[in-house]
């Protein structure tokens, strides 16, 4: 019968250890876009795997390294696992009582890195401790509808809890062991075999966890998907790239276009003859062939009733693999484009009004102005006229006034040479002479204010 040695045990360990390791990375590699915490699992797993090669090399490679080294990489990957799985559930939580639990168990390693028996201890308590929140956060600190993906990691966990419980009451019940690990007896070989047989489980249930919150996001994205697709006020189509056949619509295609889900399906836009000019579906073609999509490019189709409509076309190809799909929308602006040409048209009414406002109220002004040029020059007229009139009425007057001042010298020298002549008419009387003066001034009436007052006009008591 073939009898297995510890050291056999670790190599064939580090080899199974190994081929889940790179499970798990490429596990990471797969979903590293989508979630978080993956990197630390990937890690853990290679930390445990440089573990048993470390130990494996023992009596080769220093002590410290081979047995101080090799236990602590192989705790703190454990508590690496720990924050990857919180990483991953989105339930973050404090961990500075690990780091101080690490130092301190990294400690006690340099102080008994020749006492096997109590590194044994320090790793198994260790261990359990990280196992046990383990599997407190994959079966209480989840979402209830969360625990039936992380159930069966949970309990790969316990057993991992358990083995440890194991350790520490075997190391307490039984005598010391051997201070080499690799003369180590069967129940350490047991042990090893036991956690590598989890390792190939936990293994198995971290790509089963993950893969189905992998399968859950993308129906809930799907769900998403298919709610924002049916509640979009745009008319979308989803055809395949390869023939341009239409796989899905939503409602408000039904709505823009008049064509039915079932009328649409399994036909092709050229078939249905939505685009009203083939030159458009062309170029949309070629721009989707060189840039893979389309934005917002305002384009002409027809409904099921031959109506034109004006849309914004946008489109994306969804995978650029061949038979990839083409999701397209359409803005229906039809409506604002009319409304838009009827607003235009009524701004440009309202101009035309405005101008000719603007002219009659110019033409205003312009016969106002002439009508106050008018009346001003009219004014100006009349003033001159009147100006005029005072200027022939003061000389009329004036004229007046001396023709008045000269009839009344007129008169006084009349008066003057009346009583002259009866002065020397009178003298020669007295000197016994005729009278010199009764030829000279026969002609003079005898009363000359009798005289004046008989005349029609001041000039006809002028002196001849």
């Amino acid at each position: 019968m073939m009898h297995l040695d510890m050291r056999t045990v670790v190599v064939l360990a580090a080899i199974s250890y190994l081929v889940c390791t790179l499970f798990v990375i490429q596990l990471w590699w797969e979903n590293r876009n989508r979630f978080d915490g993956l990197n630390l699992l990937a890690i853990n797993f290679v930390f445990q795997t440089v573990m048993l090669c470390l130990i494996a090399s023992r009596g080769i490679a220093p002590d410290w390294i081979s047995i101080t080294f090799a236990n602590i990489l192989s705790m703190v990957g454990s508590l690496l696992n720990l924050v990857g799985l919180e990483r991953f559930l989105r339930k973050p939580g404090p961990q500075l009582h690990n780091y101080l639990l690490l130092a301190a168990g990294s400690f006690v390693f340099y102080l008994f890195d020749s006492d096997l028996p109590t590194r044994t201890l320090i790793f198994s308590i260790f261990f359990l401790i990280i196992c046990g929140q383990c599997v407190w956060l994959l079966w209480h600190r989840v979402e209830p509808m969360l625990r039936r993906l992380t159930f069966g990691a949970g309990m790969i966990f316990v057993g991992y809890c358990l083995l440890s419980i194991v350790r520490i009451a075997g190391h307490f019940a039984g005598g010391r062991g051997p201070q080499d690990y690799l003369q180590s007896g069967g129940f350490e070989i047991m042990v090893l075999i036991t956690y590598q047989t989890l390792l190939i489980l936990l293994t198995y249930s971290l790509v089963l966890m993950v893969n189905r919150r992998l399968v859950m996001e993308i129906a809930t994205e799907q769900d998403k998907f298919a709610r924002a697709f049916q509640l979009a006020p745009y008319a979308i189509t989803m055809t395949r790239q390869s023939d341009g056949v239409i796989v899905e619509v939503n409602d408000q295609f039904a709505a823009v276009t008049g064509y039915e889900r079932a009328e649409v399906v399994g036909k092709s836009p050229i078939d249905l003859q939505l685009w009203e000019r083939d030159e458009d579906r062309v170029a949309v073609k070629e721009t989707l062939a060189r840039d893979g999509r389309v934005i917002a490019r305002e384009l002409n189709f027809r409904t099921k009733s031959g109506a034109p409509v004006t849309g914004l076309f946008s489109a994306n190809i969804l995978s650029a693999e061949g038979g990839g799909n083409v999701l397209s929308c359409i803005l229906d602006i039809t409506g604002s484009k009319q409304m838009t040409a009827a607003l235009l048209e009524s701004e440009a009414r309202r101009k035309a009004e405005m101008t000719d406002a603007l002219e009659a109220q110019r033409r205003g002004r312009i016969a106002a102005l002439n009508l106050m040029e008018d009346a001003i020059a009219a004014r100006t007229a009349a003033e001159a006229v009147a100006t005029a009139l005072q200027q022939q009425t003061e000389a009329l007057r004036h004229r007046n006034e001396q023709l008045d001042r000269f009839n009344r010298l007129s008169v006084g020298r009349e008066l003057d040479m009346i009583g002259l002549k009866r002065q020397v008419n009178a003298l020669s009387l007295q000197l016994g002479l005729a009278a010199p003066f009764d030829l000279a001034f026969a002609d003079l009436p005898q009363d000359p204010l009798a005289a004046a007052s008989d005349s029609d006009s001041p000039a006809t008591g002028t002196p001849r």
